[in-house]
């Protein structure tokens, strides 16, 4: 049995991929991507999570640092897009119909309704999302 707390689904293999995500389209410190990842996870993420994890795309030379002030600016590298766009790829081959087909069931799905529900912080420089399949909303 299922309690009110678990899930069937865990979305924890999908950190590396939501860290590509986000520093493919903006540069971000490691505060502001635990900050936006957590939102789009409905929970928080904490410096034991993302850190780590950062830590691990840098030695596999995906992202790479900038230290200012206190703060490191974290940047996608070449290597990291590659790797962003197979995986993304690879995402869209295994499930992209499934999100097509949820679609058409329901308008709840879509960029434009997640960035609502979300309630983005204006005052973090975001692009629309990418994530949903090209050229759909």
């Amino acid at each position: 049995m299922v309690t009110k707390d678990e899930s069937l689904i865990s979305t924890k293999g999908f950190l590396a991929f939501h860290i590509l995500h986000e520093l493919h389209s903006d540069k971000l410190c490691g505060d502001d991507l635990a900050v936006i990842i957590g939102n789009r996870k409905k929970g928080k993420l904490t410096p034991g999570t993302i850190y780590p994890a950062l830590k691990i795309l840098r030695k596999k030379k995906l992202v790479k640092h900038i230290k200012t002030g206190r703060k490191k600016i974290y940047t996608i590298t070449e290597n990291g897009v590659n790797e962003y766009k197979k995986v993304r790829e690879n995402f869209f081959f295994m499930f992209g119909d499934l999100i097509k087909k949820s679609k058409k069931r329901s308008n709840n799905i879509g960029p434009k309704k997640i960035e609502k529900n979300l309630n983005l912080v204006s005052t973090q420089k975001r692009k629309k999302f990418d994530f949903y399949v090209e050229g759909e909303e």
